[in-house]
C-alpha cells in the first residue's frame, strides 16, 4: 500500500473493524505492516491504561473537534458543531448531540385533493 498515515479512534469496535478489513483485503501477512497502540492485551493491561488517565482521549479528541468550528445550516439557520463528540458517560445521561434539524420534505407534502383525477392501473 505504501501509505503512511496514522489512524486516530478511540473505540475497540473501530480498531478492530479497520484491522479485519485490512486482514480480509490484503491477507494475514499485512499484520506485520503497521503497528497498534492503545488496546490492552489483557485485563492487567487494560487496568493499567484506564490507571494512567481514563478520560485523556476524551478530553484530547474534544479539544481537536472544538478546533473544527461550527456548521450553519443554509436551510434552517441553525448552528452546529462540525464534528459533535459524545461520550458514553453523556450517552447514558441523557445527552443528546447538538445536530442541525432533519428537514424531511416528503413529510412536507401537501394531501391529496379528493377531486384530483387518479390514474387507473387497471
Amino acid at each position: 500500500m505504501r501509505r503512511r498515515w496514522i489512524g486516530i479512534d478511540i473505540t475497540y469496535l473501530a480498531v478492530d473493524l479497520i484491522r479485519k478489513r485490512l486482514r480480509h483485503t490484503y491477507g494475514d501477512e499485512t499484520e506485520q505492516t503497521y503497528i497498534i497502540h492503545g488496546i490492552p492485551a489483557d485485563a492487567g493491561g487494560a487496568a493499567a491504561l484506564f490507571a494512567e488517565n481514563p478520560f485523556y482521549p476524551t478530553q484530547g479528541m474534544r479539544d481537536d473537534a472544538g478546533k473544527a468550528g461550527n456548521s450553519t445550516s443554509g436551510l434552517t439557520g441553525q448552528t452546529s458543531p462540525k464534528i459533535p463528540i459524545l461520550t458514553v458517560h453523556d450517552l447514558r445521561t441523557g445527552t443528546h448531540p447538538h445536530m442541525p434539524t432533519a428537514i424531511l420534505p416528503y413529510l412536507k407534502a401537501k394531501p391529496r385533493d379528493p377531486d384530483q383525477l387518479t390514474l387507473d392501473a387497471g
